[in-house]
């Protein structure tokens, strides 16, 4: 019986999709977001799914989030995370215990772009300069 509930969890979790860049990559310190499509067995998208049993997680070597998720009006979830530092990710999408279809995924992480009004230049360089005389 308890392997029969397990294979009929399974089954239900693979037919639940994800999309969205958040599957596939990030840049530190900014928001990116993910979707979960809960599908009934025939590929036909439910709306009145419950989040009870779906967990998002996103892990690496040495950090560990329990993403937030968040139920849209049109039936899907929403799941939005920022990383913190750069690197490769494993994110684990699961129902009921069970990894979602497509589920772990490996996002990459990149730094942040450089912005120039935080960057600072110092030196002497900077304050004397001479001309080639030649």
């Amino acid at each position: 019986k308890v392997e029969e509930d397990e294979t009929a969890k399974w089954d239900e979790a693979q037919c639940w999709t994800a999309f969205g860049p958040g599957l596939y990559e990030g840049r530190v310190g900014e928001p990116v977001k993910l979707f979960i499509q809960p599908n009934d067995a025939f590929g036909n998208q439910l709306f009145n799914a419950s989040d009870a049993n779906l967990s998002v997680v996103l892990e690496s070597d040495d950090l560990h989030f329990d993403v937030a998720i968040k139920p849209l009006p049109n039936g899907t979830f929403m799941a939005r995370y920022t990383p913190i530092r750069q690197g490769q990710y494993e994110l684990s999408i699961m129902l009921s215990g069970q990894d979602i279809y497509g589920s772990p995924y490996h996002p990459i992480v990149k730094s942040a772009p450089v912005s120039t009004s935080h960057c600072v230049a110092e030196g002497v360089s900077l304050l004397c300069s001479v001309l080639d005389r030649s």
